[in-house]
């Protein structure tokens, strides 16, 4: 695997993280109990989503 295989690996696992973040708030657990989950601070969590996190329609 080569550095661009290896960046191109990273950013797709990155967006599944935000995307699982995004089902774990939707169904209701609050950024702490996300953050604490994954053993990182909660602003770490609001991070991912510099806009805010998006609202349901």
């Amino acid at each position: 695997m080569n550095d661009l295989q290896a960046q191109a690996m990273i950013e797709n696992l990155e967006a599944i993280k935000k995307l699982l973040v995004l089902q774990t708030l939707d169904a209701g657990h609050t950024q702490d109990q996300v953050a604490t989950a994954l053993g990182i601070g909660r602003s770490s969590v609001s991070k991912m989503f510099p806009g805010g996190v998006p609202k349901k329609k």
